[in-house]
């Protein structure tokens, strides 16, 4: 299920910082300058692209048209954001400097996807190993119940 305060919450975020990136651009700030900015403008970005997918996943309900058209004009706004800020990036700052940060966005997602796929693998080694610990606990149970009758069968007779 979408979550409109995440989508909403991002969306501010986005757009605040990308006024503040605009502003300093204009004012002839070096991008060195607005690194917190252009850092919470991709958060910004990053939480309505995350629940765009989400919602993509999953619509249900009667007002999934509704979520879906309001997702995608968010997701439009930050898309139209990226390529202003490209324009931004091509023009006033260092040549290369729009190829270098998407470089670099890149390199964070590739490293965020194998931290969290690190993740998965090692929760999913801690549930196998609980489960091998469940089983051979069972077992010991019941062998343990299985002698326990045994030798009460065998001092009753």
């Amino acid at each position: 299920m979408v979550d409109p305060a995440t989508i909403i919450g991002g969306l501010a975020l986005a757009n605040k910082a990308f006024k503040e990136i605009k502003q300093l651009c204009q004012n002839g700030a070096e991008f060195s300058s607005m690194s917190n900015a252009l850092v919470s403008w991709s958060k910004g970005c990053s939480l309505v692209e995350q629940e765009h997918r989400k919602n993509k996943e999953s619509l249900m309900g009667s007002s999934a048209s509704e979520q879906a058209m309001s997702t995608f004009l968010e997701l439009k706004q930050v898309r139209e954001q990226r390529d202003e800020l490209r324009q931004f990036m091509q023009l006033y700052g260092p040549p290369g400097s729009w190829n270098e940060f998407v470089q670099l966005e890149r390199n964070i997602r590739m490293d965020q996807k194998k931290a969290l796929q690190e993740k998965i693998d090692k929760r999913k080694a801690v549930l196998e190993k609980m489960e091998a610990i469940g089983v051979v606990a069972g077992v010991m149970i019941l062998f343990t119940l299985v002698v326990s009758v045994g030798i009460y069968i065998y001092l009753k007779v």
